[in-house]
């Protein structure tokens, strides 16, 4: 472990000691299990967080699911045919 400093009020320092005596842990292991907890939380490099309103409304349907794999096979077959498209011209353009 790496040494370092933090700079705190007394309030503050004051109540940490007070619990870290309570749980019977140094100050060190709580303002550890502080960072750690907060760096938890953070999404992994590259990946966005979730919305926090994901999940939170109700449309009153029960065949999303089944509309999203509908969606994705409908996506999918128009990547298809831009892709046909795409080369029709490009073989157009090369007569």
């Amino acid at each position: 472990m790496t040494r370092t400093t933090v700079t705190l009020d007394a309030e503050k320092l004051d109540a940490l000691r007070t619990l870290a005596a309570e749980r019977g842990v140094s100050v060190s292991c709580l303002v550890r299990e502080a960072i750690d907890e907060k760096l938890s939380k953070r999404p992994l490099p590259g990946k966005r967080p979730k919305p926090r309103s994901l999940g939170s409304f109700s449309s009153g349907r029960s065949d999303l699911s089944e509309l999203a794999s509908d969606f994705g096979e409908i996506v999918a077959a128009g990547i298809e045919a831009v892709s046909a498209r795409r080369k029709q011209r490009e073989s157009k353009a090369a007569e």
